[in-house]
């Protein structure tokens, strides 16, 4: 027994020793922009504030190597990922808040935000900001208005299902944890370091947060806090407020329930805070087509899924009058 035992050890040791080396190999091929540390630029995100995790204002353009599609990053004075905001003439204007899947992931001229821009020839503030969950959000929404001195005509919130966990661990890039559920050591490395993890994302990062990283009961409570405070910080500005609730790509291209969204849904409809979810309309465009509408490597949304989100949440805008005087997009 004792040598079945150490022959399965030494078995599991040299397949593990094996995989260290095929991943260091890979760290040595352009595979490596997979790992999202090989990515980032340096010096663009900040870490500490009222914000917990921000946005370096005035970072010059820098390249981001990401491996399904590189693309251009930079900041502006207001530490978001636009264009220079003009405080006499880009009114009357839109605040966009939300975290990576906001942020773009994509070229700033295929990001949501930018095509909405174009689509309701109105002035988008584009405030994403990757890694941060609702309470950050809310925290950037309130220094960007309060800088600024102007009021939005609209205010509009990209949420996602892991806004609740991030809420909890405002200090991280990664919403790997709570503070009833700390985060899981081993997922964050493997995340930030493994090429072999980042390649089979869908399938370990499902295993791992199912295993390790369940959603507790008790994650939602300061999560519905930040919503309520997000729609109080839009009535004291006379601003609309609309919630974009914005699926993941398991739950889409897997067909599985978003069930962070089932409670999410029933909190807004109570609590009269507009929203729409796009889970339907993205599940159904791609069994009907088969259509990816987020990279095949990276989690995000590519260049259609930001096509289609963009159109969406503009017709909702224009059918549900959120800006004044627009009744066509």
């Amino acid at each position: 027994m004792r040598r079945l035992a150490l022959s399965v050890s030494v078995a599991v040791a040299f397949c593990i020793f094996c995989l260290i080396c095929l991943d260091a190999l890979l760290h040595l091929t352009h595979y490596d922009a997979l790992v999202p540390t090989s990515t980032a630029a340096k010096g663009y995100f900040m870490v500490g504030g009222p914000t917990g995790v921000d946005i370096a204002p005035n970072y010059p353009k820098t390249h981001m190597d990401l491996f399904d599609s590189p693309f251009d990053i930079w900041s502006n004075s207001l530490g978001c990922f636009d264009t220079p905001f003009d405080e006499e003439h880009d009114i009357p204007f839109v605040y966009l808040a939300g975290d990576s899947y906001t942020w773009g992931y994509a070229s700033f001229e295929d990001k949501w935000g930018t095509l909405m821009e174009k689509i309701l020839h109105t002035r988008i503030l584009k405030c994403g900001v990757p890694g941060t969950g609702t309470a950050q959000e809310l925290a950037k929404a309130e220094q960007t208005l309060d800088r600024i001195q102007r009021t939005p005509e609209l205010i509009v919130l990209g949420y996602t299902a892991t806004d609740p966990f991030d809420d909890m661990n405002p200090h991280s890039q990664s919403s790997c944890g709570t503070i009833s559920q700390p985060c899981w050591p081993l997922v964050t490395f493997l995340s930030g370091h493994s090429v072999l993890y980042n390649m089979n994302r869908a399938l370990f990062g499902s295993f791992l947060d199912s295993t390790f990283r369940p959603m507790a009961d008790d994650l939602y409570g300061p999560n519905f806090k930040a919503l309520s405070s997000f729609a109080k910080l839009a009535h004291l500005r006379h601003s609309q407020f609309l919630v974009v609730l914005i699926p993941s790509k398991k739950s889409i291209e897997a067909k599985n329930k978003d069930l962070a969204f089932l409670k999410q849904r029933h909190f807004l409809r109570n609590a009269h805070i507009p929203f729409m979810d796009l889970t339907e309309e993205f599940r159904n465009f791609y069994s009907e087509t088969g259509v990816p509408l987020y990279w095949k490597h990276d989690p995000h949304l590519n260049i259609l899924g930001n096509e289609m989100t963009a159109l969406l949440v503009s017709k909702y805008i224009v059918e549900h009058h959120l800006l004044a005087q627009k009744n066509s997009y």
